[in-house]
């Protein structure tokens, strides 16, 4: 069996049996390893990554360390970045969890969600130019002069069709407006 300083000089010159080598004797004891700190199936992909960062990076290998020892030591650190990114990624969901579940409880949600689709679908039903001038000024903060601009007609044509589409939503949505 080769020593480490013999398998680092042979990775160095690229040497592929040397690397199965390596990936033969320590996978099993670096999965093993792994295994203590996440599930098998992470711990096979770490010592995969960590096999694979080898050898692009053999060039930069020491070739007095042991080979051994800097493997189990990037599998443990790798093992521990799973960990701590898999702690995050629980904070995340239980914090959107939370906001969600929040939503459903709340039953100004539903009717909130409701008056959404009445809105959308009352703007959608009123004749196109005046759908879109109203969209232009409620939506996109655009002055009825921009408006007359932009479609070529006169700035108090816009005014009549944005006050007839506000007569028209009123009379649509009037389940939802306060008296």
């Amino acid at each position: 069996m080769m020593n480490d300083k013999q398998i680092i000089s042979l990775l160095q010159q690229g040497d592929e049996s040397a690397f199965d080598t390596l990936y033969r004797t320590y996978y099993a004891s670096l999965c093993g390893f792994a295994s203590s700190f996440v599930e098998s199936t992470a711990a096979e992909e770490i010592v995969q990554d960590v096999m694979l960062w080898i050898w692009e990076h053999k060039q930069t290998l020491n070739p007095e360390g042991s080979i051994k020892s800097f493997l189990f030591t990037l599998v443990k650190n790798r093992c521990l970045n799973e960990l701590a990114h898999e702690k995050v990624k629980q904070r995340v969901h239980e914090k959107l969890f939370d906001q969600i579940d929040n939503a459903f409880d709340d039953p100004d949600f539903y009717v909130e969600q409701e008056l959404i689709q009445q809105i959308d679908h009352a703007i959608t039903a009123l004749p196109h130019d005046f759908q879109e001038a109203f969209v232009l000024n409620r939506f996109e903060d655009c002055t009825y002069q921009e408006i007359a601009d932009r479609t070529g007609v006169s700035a108090k044509t816009i005014a009549y069709r944005i006050g007839q589409s506000l007569k028209q939503l009123r009379v649509s949505l009037k389940d939802y407006i306060n008296p």
